[in-house]
């Protein structure tokens, strides 16, 4: 199952049995409002939602 923001731009069926089922690859598209970091335009990393540029400072406690 994805959510409607993600595309699966490839899926095959893993030949490593792990139980009677066979584990399923899925190769996806992120929405551009998310990126890897740390990844260096790798696929390899923690997918996490895009800092807007504007970041609004927290306020203080008086």
């Amino acid at each position: 199952l994805v959510s409607p923001s993600l595309s699966i731009e490839r899926s095959e069926v893993v030949n490593h049995p792990v139980s009677d089922h066979l584990p399923v690859a899925m190769e996806i598209v992120l929405p551009d409002e998310v990126y890897l970091a740390g990844s260096g335009g790798s696929a390899i990393g923690t997918a996490l939602p895009r800092q807007p540029n504007n970041t609004r400072s927290a306020k203080r406690a008086s």
